[in-house]
């Protein structure tokens, strides 16, 4: 007996994607065909980034924006970020995951500080 499987109209998009991959050139891998060329090989490969997490680290700028001020980050010291960066860190290996203020992880407070920093340092380079 075949079980009974209901696919509704996911089915009918098989052929539709299939036309696509033949009428456009569109591949079924990750990596253009042999003959296209692009001389990026110094540029960097953004595509390494962990999207989701730069996204929750962004989550917490828009979370600092609306406490404080857009850009008033720009305006702590380094070493204040740094031991900011500390404590999320430690309160973290503490086993506490979720700043209870802010309900953002406290590793994604700990990098946004460690960003700051880099601005920072960056600034007086």
């Amino acid at each position: 007996m075949r079980p009974n499987i209901y696919l509704g109209p996911t089915l009918n998009l098989i052929p539709l994607c299939l036309s696509l991959v033949k009428r456009w050139g569109i591949f079924l891998n990750s990596e253009p065909p042999d003959t296209f060329l692009k001389n990026d090989a110094d540029k960097t490969e953004l595509g390494h980034l962990p999207f989701a997490q730069i996204e929750t680290i962004a989550r917490v700028l828009d979370y600092g924006a609306r406490k404080y001020d857009r850009n008033n980050w720009q305006k702590g010291s380094f070493t204040r970020y740094a031991s900011a960066a500390l404590r999320h860190v430690f309160a973290r290996m503490k086993g506490e995951r979720l700043d209870e203020e802010s309900g953002l992880p406290h590793l994604a407070h700990a990098a946004c500080c460690i960003l700051f920093m880099m601005w920072l340092d960056d600034r007086e380079a």
